[in-house]
Order: C-alpha cells, then structure tokens, then sequence
C-alpha cells in the first residue's frame, strides 16, 4: 500500500459495536479488527488521526476487517461492561492502544502501543 498523502481523508472507518462485528464475524468471512482503546489515551488519538483516518488506510480496514472499538471505561465509570472485561481477559490488554487481528480458526495476532 502506498504511503498516504495529504488531502486523503475523506473516509472512515466503519466501526461496528462489539455484537454486532462478532456477529458478522461468525460468517466467516473476514477477520475482526479490535482496536483496544481508551479515551483519555493520548497514543490513540494518534493512532485514530494518523493512521485511522487516512482514506486508504480506512479502504482496507473495511474492506478486508470487521473494526470494531472496544472502548475502555474505567478512568471514567470505575469500571467497564462485563464483555469488555471479557475480551481484555481473552487478549491480555495491558496497555492502550492495543490492536487484536482475530482469525476465522480463531487464532490472533497482537500489536501493543503506537510505535
């Protein structure tokens, strides 16, 4: 993929809610894009403009992932929803941002921080 240029930020990603992109996910045929993140989290909102919002970057993660934003609560509410914890658990979230690329044969791969 070419590197972006400036002027190519016209598309976004289109997320999806946690059940509905596992849902999508069960068809089988892309791979689930989990973005870790949190909103107090500097590096993510870096991640998010640099990266995210570029219109090719943005073409290929919805053509070929199933994004879906697994938002961190617990600077703001003390704690997060029972699946966040869940899928924290599952992929061993230390830090943010943290992106899982879950396979269909459920095997995934983990990227931690913003390098």
């Amino acid at each position: 993929m070419p590197p972006p240029v400036a002027g190519n930020y016209s598309e976004t990603i289109q997320w999806y809610s946690i059940h509905d992109g596992e849902e999508e996910f069960k068809k089988g045929q892309k791979c689930i894009l989990y973005d870790f993140t949190a909103g107090w989290c500097h590096f993510c909102k870096i991640l998010e403009a640099e990266v995210f919002e570029i219109k090719p970057v943005a073409q290929f993660i919805n053509q070929y992932f199933i994004p879906i934003t697994v938002m961190d609560r617990v600077q703001e509410d003390k704690k997060n929803s029972p699946k966040v914890e869940a899928l924290q658990r599952k992929y061993g979230i230390r830090g943010f941002p943290t992106l899982v690329v879950r396979y269909p044969n459920d095997q995934y791969k983990k990227q931690v921080g913003f390098p």
